[in-house]
């Protein structure tokens, strides 16, 4: 039997650690963004490469992925993963973060539909750096050097 206690305890423990990724690894996401104020910028992606019609739906679908390895680690307790730092109880951390993230932007979308403001247009909002005309890593090419 769980008492309440122990859930009380559970849910503490738990928050208090997905909170202190949010602050500590965050940080480590598009950092020209983090400085200009914009936290969550890695979760728009999706929704700017037209892989997702909202920003929301691209944060479910990487909720879904958490799900999906919940499945996978909780079918055999006895099973240890394969990737040490990413265990059960960090995963379920991880999708607490993602369902604050859905929040957040759910309530941005919901206020711009609302209110009217101006939608982010994409990677003509962006600013790339001058570079050789040549593909980054990602096979890209950055708009300046399509254009000479």
């Amino acid at each position: 039997m769980t008492s309440l206690d122990k859930v009380l305890k559970m849910h503490n423990e738990m928050t208090e650690a997905a909170y202190s990724v949010i602050e500590t690894k965050g940080k480590d996401y598009n950092r020209e963004q983090q400085a200009q104020g914009d936290t969550l910028y890695n979760m728009t992606i999706a929704k700017e490469l037209g892989i997702t019609d909202s920003i929301t739906q691209g944060i479910l679908v990487r909720l879904s992925d958490k799900f999906m390895r919940l499945i996978s680690l909780t079918k055999n307790p006895k099973e240890q993963p394969a990737v040490k730092d990413e265990s059960v109880k960090d995963t379920i951390q991880d999708t607490i973060n993602y369902l604050v993230y859905l929040y957040c932007k759910y309530e941005e979308e919901r206020s711009c539909n609302i209110q009217g403001c101006r939608p982010f247009n994409g990677f003509n909002d962006l600013t790339f750096v001058q570079t050789p005309p040549t593909s980054d890593t990602t096979g890209f090419f950055y708009q300046d050097d399509l254009n000479g």
